[in-house]
């Protein structure tokens, strides 16, 4: 919001493969002045992922997967945290537009009709957020889940020649534009040269979040550490030695299942970044749960009992989804906001020329709300990032004397604890505002 009037949003966002996300929120962003006109840019999300939620049941509904799967996961995408991020960060605004991109362009894959506009679709969403790609392949995915025989069928292998043409095509694109749009080659887009350094890392935080079903935020405790292996080795006992037919052809759809999954997260998988948040896993967490639902829903005799788990279980995935976004995200980001904008409300005057910021703890909402972090996405109070002071503070003035040029004249600057201050006689200058964010909240 801050730099939208200096155009460097577009960069931000170009210089990742994301023009199209860059020259939308440019155009988003530079439309509204003041904090609280965020509240629209979610607003927008919302609708949006509301939107996406009757495209992924569309594309679910083209599927032979029974209806009980259908619901109960349709349920868990409107609900998921990755949904719940993309609602709640305003800068994650886009997000709805490739996941419908993408869904529309699996579907037309699936259906052999209009390929050349499917393959567009595809990378038009690449160049959104390239996250969602993946959700071209979920009907071929869910073919191959209903047939069990881990065997690709030649629809399977059309489409998965067109999800990596789509790839390529991508990739070039971004490649030759960077030059011409005057962006800069970043680490972050680069392609990991360690594939057993990448199979490592899937087989460890992300696996083990996607077999969670996103319950459990703490992948140090010893319950979330568990969940993985035991759900695997679970599933995997259930095929060899419960589902009918031979062991060679369950171990063929056991192994193409876990490449199913690698598919669903290959964006990130070939990237050089391990850190795997909630917002990089929204296809490889519904590949897993489809898998999960659709062998639970194998176990449940047909009646009423089965029709009332229906109806169960998506309550409480929505009203789950529903308490984590009010108390960890929604409530607590609001009471830190407002602490922070009170105290430059009051404290700031025209004497001021420097800020001095304390930013707040991981977890410093634990006090005050009684919530942990979990990664850089919930639970975290957004002044712990060394980022967030200069602009959330100038934004601040400038909304309280309505002048860019004095707002844009401070000098701000942030520490993560008050010890780590050179000399802290300044916290007590008359042109300084000092904010301990600790003492806050």
């Amino acid at each position: 919001l801050w730099h939208a009037p200096e155009h460097r949003i577009v960069r931000l966002w170009g210089e990742q493969g994301r023009v199209f996300t860059g020259w939308f929120q440019q155009w988003l962003f530079g439309a509204i002045h003041s904090i609280s006109g965020l509240r629209y840019i979610r607003l927008i999300s919302l609708a949006g992922w509301a939107g996406s939620t009757c495209i992924f049941y569309f594309t679910l509904s083209r599927t032979g997967l029974s209806s009980w799967t259908r619901y109960v996961t349709v349920a868990y995408f409107a609900s998921a945290f990755f949904a719940l991020v993309f609602i709640g960060w305003a800068v994650c605004v886009e997000a709805f537009v490739p996941a419908a991109l993408s869904l529309i362009a699996g579907v037309l894959l699936f259906e052999k009709r209009l390929i050349p506009v499917a393959i567009v679709l595809g990378i038009a969403a690449l160049f959104f957020y390239q996250t969602f790609y993946p959700f071209v392949l979920l009907p071929f995915y869910c073919l191959f889940l209903e047939r069990k025989d881990g065997k690709l069928s030649r629809k399977m292998i059309g489409g998965l020649v067109y999800f990596f043409l789509g790839l390529v095509i991508y990739y070039i694109l971004f490649k030759l534009s960077l030059k011409p749009l005057g962006f800069g080659v970043i680490p972050r887009t680069a392609i990991s040269p360690d594939p057993l350094d990448r199979l490592g890392f899937f087989f460890s935080y992300p696996m083990n979040q996607a077999f969670n079903a996103f319950v459990f935020f703490d992948t140090g405790s010893v319950v979330s550490q568990l969940i993985f292996p035991v759900l695997v080795a679970a599933w995997v006992l259930f095929e060899m030695l419960y589902r009918k037919g031979k062991w060679p052809v369950k171990l063929r759809y056991i192994l193409g299942m876990f490449a199913w999954w690698m598919l669903g997260y290959l964006p990130m998988l070939v990237s050089s970044e391990s850190s795997g948040p909630y917002r990089s896993m929204p296809v490889l967490g519904i590949m897993v749960f489809l898998m999960m639902a659709d062998l639970v829903q194998s176990l449940i005799r047909e009646g009423a009992g089965k029709q009332m788990m229906s109806l169960v279980i998506p309550a409480v995935l929505l009203a789950w989804g529903g308490l984590v976004y009010y108390a960890w995200l929604a409530h607590p980001l609001r009471g830190e906001y407002h602490a922070i904008r009170r105290e430059v409300s009051t404290r700031y005057n025209s004497r001021v020329k420097e800020v001095i910021v304390v930013r707040a703890g991981e977890n410093g909402f634990l006090p005050r709300y009684g919530v942990r972090h979990y990664h850089d996405e919930i639970g975290l109070p957004s002044t712990f990032k060394e980022w967030t002071p200069e602009p959330l503070v100038k934004q601040l003035v400038y909304e309280q004397t309505g002048s860019r040029e004095q707002a844009a004249a401070l000098n701000v600057v942030s520490y993560l604890t008050v010890g780590d201050i050179p000399n802290k006689k300044d916290t007590t200058r008359d042109d300084v505002l000092f904010i301990d964010a600790h003492t806050l909240f």
